[in-house]
């Protein structure tokens, strides 16, 4: 892991996973509060809003999840790139705002599972009154240019399955019915506060539907996550199972419904997978994710400011 300043500077490494560890392990995970929440409808951001809120529902049996790719308009199937600005917000204008800067780290959900998953990336860190922040530095060709905004677009029919696997699976309202248009303008977004080891983490996420029970008590036991997969991929399942859960996890989630496609995209069967805690392997990534966070807030805490300029580290994480 080495983080390279935006200016031209020599390149420092700061931790290997064969380091003696700095901090508390092994790291627990402490209970997770939902703070905020947000909605992202038509580009715009909604905050304490569950305008985009979705409630999970069974989908039909052998649907075709090819039907609609080919009428989606190209609004639909484009989606604007999310940095820190999205979670500011949240911060600034959620009714718990206090609440929300009251840690010691404030970022996606997402980044510090790729984190702890040991995946190579390249990050956007600062250290500001005590709080480190952490955005995705994505590389161009990852995005399209559409002006000045860059957005991820469905390239290919099989990743629009996907889409349409977690649309058919939700409904607007708790009743159903399921179904709808695909659209990645569309999102809901929770805020999550939780403890993980010593450091107390605000962990900001796209919830794909909930259950019914939301409604009476928001909070991320009733956070369904949606997976798709095809027939000859189940091979993988027990490594696929450990990213998956991981992701739940973070946010505390408790349940994933994984849905099974043959080549054609006609959904064969669905399974339910709870998440009751850490496996053993995802212990240690935990354990590693808490230790790579531990070090950059020692880092970057030492000098955070150049002559009253805030300073943003570009830090790159490899296997």
């Amino acid at each position: 892991m080495t983080p390279e300043p935006c200016r031209a500077l020599v390149p420092r490494r700061l931790l290997d996973s064969s380091d003696p560890p700095q901090c508390p392990l092994p790291a627990l995970l402490g209970k997770p509060t939902q703070v905020a929440c947000s909605s992202l409808c038509g580009g715009k951001l909604r905050v304490d809003s569950t305008a985009a809120l979705r409630y999970f529902v069974y989908p039909p049996a052998k649907a075709d999840l090819k039907s609609g790719y080919d009428q989606l308009t190209y609004k639909q199937r484009t989606k604007t790139s999310r940095g820190l600005e999205d979670i500011f917000a949240m911060c600034l204008k959620s009714k718990n705002s206090e609440q929300l800067l009251d840690v010691q780290v404030i970022t996606w959900a997402g980044i510090v599972k790729r984190i702890m998953l040991g995946k190579k990336m390249h990050l956007n860190v600062s250290f500001h009154n005590g709080i480190l922040y952490i955005e995705s530095h994505c590389p161009p060709e990852w995005y399209i240019d559409i002006g000045t905004s860059r957005v991820l677009s469905i390239r290919d029919p099989q990743t629009y399955w996907g889409y349409n696997f977690e649309t058919l699976c939700s409904s607007e309202t708790p009743q159903g019915p399921s179904g709808g248009t695909v659209n990645l303008q569309t999102h809901f977004s929770v805020a999550v506060v939780r403890k993980i080891g010593s450091l107390k983490l605000l962990l900001v996420g796209d919830v794909d539907c909930v259950k019914p029970e939301y409604i009476q008590n928001p909070g991320p036991e009733h956070y369904v996550e949606l997976k798709l997969k095809t027939f000859e991929q189940d091979r993988s399942r027990p490594v696929l199972k450990d990213k998956w859960e991981m992701q739940s996890l973070l946010l505390g989630g408790r349940k994933i419904l994984v849905g099974y496609t043959n080549k054609a995209g006609v959904l064969r069967n669905v399974k339910t997978l709870s998440v009751p805690g850490p496996s053993v392997a995802n212990h240690r990534r935990i354990d590693w994710g808490v230790r790579v966070l531990h070090s950059l807030i020692e880092y970057c805490g030492k000098a955070q400011q150049d002559e009253g300029v805030l300073k943003v580290w570009r830090l790159e994480l490899g296997k």
